[in-house]
């Protein structure tokens, strides 16, 4: 199978299922209820710690609630994790959504390491091999994207089996690097968290990781660069990277 795209609203997403149209409407149809949970919940949408779940919340957005528990960071920073999740269970295959992944396959996936301008970006990747699977990969950045972080890493990636803790995870990390000297300590604080299995920081050329990390082979692909996802409205070019 190849990798298609679907785009709808904020959602855009890369995918490699074996059921597309049952992902589709999976996407569509968890879009509407968190679209509805907002409409009531304001609050949802614009906090940056966590808040307190109403009693009628749908599922999609108790994950998101659960995720923000566990980080500290607030609800929405879970959103594109969780969809990723949905989709993929949903459809039975890999789906990526704005750098945030969600893997389900028979064989082994590689997934490229990109920070910009890097040492290792697009010369190694993470090989996920289907025991460790489901799994979500999911990354942040401080100089790339358009989603707010507080820190300055050019890469925040970590490895659970949960979409929005991964997620949720990733924008922590990226909220406590500053310096490289924060590595190691941001490090220790994700792998503190309850369902993190691995975490990888890179931020001016230096690199730090920890947890069980899936295992990093070289990079074999001339079209890398053109599989990278950027959204519009980050403003960021991939040839300034």
């Amino acid at each position: 199978m190849e990798y298609r795209s679907f785009s709808y609203k904020e959602t855009n997403l890369r995918f490699r299922v074996q059921h597309p149209e049952q992902m589709i409407r999976e996407v569509l149809l968890q879009r509407k209820l968190l679209e509805g949970y907002i409409r009531k919940y304001p609050q949802f949408l614009t906090s940056l710690v966590p808040i307190p779940p109403l009693s009628d919340a749908p599922s999609i957005a108790l994950a998101m609630h659960k995720a923000s528990e566990l980080t500290g960071v607030g609800p929405m920073a879970a959103v594109a994790g969780v969809i990723a999740e949905l989709a993929a269970r949903a459809g039975r295959g890999v789906v990526e959504n704005g750098g945030d992944i969600f893997l389900i396959s028979e064989t082994p996936v590689v997934i490229g390491v990109y920070g910009g301008k890097t040492p290792l970006s697009g010369r190694v990747g993470f090989r996920i091999d289907p025991q460790r699977m489901p799994m979500a990969v999911c990354s942040s950045s401080g100089k790339m994207g358009h989603s707010l972080s507080f820190g300055k890493a050019d890469l925040v990636t970590v490895f659970s089996q949960s979409g929005a803790l991964a997620d949720a995870a990733a924008t922590l990390g990226g909220n406590l690097v500053q310096s490289a000297e924060d590595i190691e300590s941001a490090l220790a604080y994700l792998l503190s968290i309850p369902g993190i299995e691995a975490a990888w920081i890179e931020i001016d050329g230096k690199i730090g990781f920890k947890g069980n990390l899936p295992p990093l082979v070289k990079l074999e692909d001339e079209g890398f660069i053109k599989k990278i996802t950027r959204d519009l409205r980050s403003g960021v070019r991939l040839e300034d990277l």
